[in-house]
């Protein structure tokens, strides 16, 4: 057994939270499991009694076929049982005990709501959440977003009759707006084999490789706020007057391509959105390094059809490599001579820009607002820092590049 490494208890969160709204399907499997499931455990005797014993001794008692009845293990009650009529589990549980292989067995009703605690979601939250492609503009994809901390109620018109696609805005309760995460990772994977377990049975096959899939990165702009945690006890009741209680939305200020909290970046052109993207999924594999569960391959930009004219124009058209020679022999040698760096010999490779925009960028949020908070000049020098760094690390890779081909020639 595995005590260490992935997988191990120490590495795994302690906890986490999944709601799930409630449907017409689930009240009535509900009542009907309340009606007719019992629980069994045993009083004295033989404590190590299987299920099939008190299955047997259950028929035997009060004449049920096999279809009439299940017993199964279960906690923290040692055994559950399941009757398809609702009469034949008030017949068992008007016996109170009953007797089997050597152990006196007591029964109860089987409580739905037994081992949960009461909640509260007070607040009625409008989300917009940006970076969702197209074709996952539904409310199944919408309400698995914000399914850990809020309760999906229903999509923004403007969402299910697609008149404005630049975000999928939908409606939700939460019981404390602060836990929505401002950033998701949505991730789309293959289909499984097999059917549902409830119709038919599938025989699981060793799989032959990893599960695939395409990630997104979603951001969940929080638009709109009510809170209707003063409201009366019977607000939601059928008698309720609803005008009786309105209270006063609250929005809040967000920015498109920005994560909440945060000064939006002025973007010169196209490739400034590509360079958001690129760095926030950067910041998330360092995060996550280690655990490679969303492998990504990224074609290099240095691989584009511009860039290899580029650098096919700056190239001599003799067959020669630069620094070889010929003799007086007819034999080429290589002289073993450093060869000027590419940045230096005034050609441009590729179509990496300089830092110029990114400082432009924050001169002109400093002029829009000279007094700026503290908080919010260091959230503005980080992105703009990140921006940087990533063309800075683009550039690092144009200078590497030519001494590593110099390398392989001369090993060659």
């Amino acid at each position: 057994m595995a005590h260490s490494g992935i997988g191990a208890a120490a590495t795994r969160p302690e906890e986490d939270t999944v709601i799930i709204a409630s449907s017409y399907e689930i009240d009535q499997d509900m009542k009907d499991w309340e009606a007719t499931a019992a629980i069994a455990w045993v009083i004295s005797g033989n404590r190590k009694i299987l299920p099939i014993a008190i299955d047997r001794a259950i028929r035997k008692k009060f004449r049920l076929s096999h279809n009439d009845l299940t017993v199964c293990p279960h906690q923290p009650v040692q055994f559950l049982l399941k009757f398809v009529r609702k009469e034949h589990c008030s017949e068992v549980l008007k016996q109170g005990r009953i007797k089997a292989d050597g152990a006196l067995l007591q029964f109860r009703p089987w409580r739905p709501l037994e081992h949960a605690f009461g909640t509260s979601m007070s607040y009625r939250v409008r989300l917009c959440l940006e970076g969702v492609p197209a074709y996952g503009h539904t409310p199944y994809v919408a309400e698995r977003i914000i399914v850990r901390r809020c309760s999906f109620e229903r999509l923004e018109d403007s969402s299910a009759l697609l008149t404005d696609a630049r975000s999928l805005d939908c409606w939700a309760w939460t019981a404390n707006p602060s836990a929505i995460p401002k950033v998701v990772w949505l991730t789309f994977t293959s289909r499984g084999s097999g059917g549902p377990a409830a119709e038919v049975f599938v025989h699981e096959v060793q799989p032959t490789g990893s599960k695939r899939g395409a990630t997104f990165r979603v951001l969940v702009h929080l638009d709109k706020m009510e809170d209707y945690s003063m409201a009366p006890l019977d607000f939601f009741g059928s008698s309720s007057d609803a005008n009786a209680f309105k209270p006063s939305p609250v929005s809040f200020l967000w920015h498109y391509l920005t994560v909440d909290g945060m000064p939006p970046v002025p973007l010169q052109n196209e490739d400034d959105e590509e360079t958001l993207h690129a760095a926030a999924l950067a910041r998330r594999d360092r995060r996550n390094r280690g655990d490679d569960d969303h492998p990504r391959l990224y074609q290099s930009r240095r691989d584009d059809k511009d860039d290899h004219q580029d650098h096919d124009d700056a190239r001599p058209r003799d067959r020669r490599r630069a620094g070889e020679r010929r003799d007086a022999d007819g034999i080429i040698r290589r002289e073993r001579t450093r060869s000027p760096r590419r940045r230096d010999d005034g050609a441009n490779y590729g179509h990496h820009r300089d830092a110029a925009p990114v400082v432009q960028a924050l001169a002109s949020s400093l002029r829009s607002d000279p007094v700026m908070p503290a908080q919010d000049l260091r959230a503005l020098l980080a992105k703009q820092a990140t921006i940087l760094r990533a063309e800075m690390l683009a550039c690092l890779e144009g200078a590497v590049r030519p001494i590593l081909e110099e390398s392989e020639a001369l090993r060659t």
